[in-house]
């Protein structure tokens, strides 16, 4: 583990210390914990604009949030987010089930 430095105003620090307290944890752990939910709601959040703007596939967007496929399946549903299918992939689909046809 690497230790990085940082500066935060004193109402950062008062929260964190104030719910390191209430957790039980220390400033270090709480601090962990934080930027830990908040780094993996950012790779979330940027994975799926990625997807959104087709630049990435649904696949590697669960790959770049860290989360399985059907994970990310729920969390597109879960906010509403529509389906990226091409035509390309719409041929391609129909080709390998022409294939499994034979």
């Amino acid at each position: 583990m690497k230790t990085i430095t940082t500066r935060l105003d004193e109402t950062d620090i008062h929260d964190l210390d104030w719910l390191a307290n209430e957790l039980g944890l220390s400033r270090s752990e709480i601090l962990r914990k934080v930027i830990n939910v908040g780094l993996q709601e950012e790779l979330l959040d940027l994975a799926l604009s990625l997807y959104q703007k087709q630049k990435i596939t649904l696949w590697r967007a669960a790959e770049t949030s860290k989360r399985s496929l059907s994970a990310m399946i729920d969390e597109v549903r879960r906010r509403r987010i529509l389906h990226q299918y091409s035509i390309e992939d719409f041929k391609k689909d129909l080709q390998t089930l022409e294939r499994l046809d034979k």
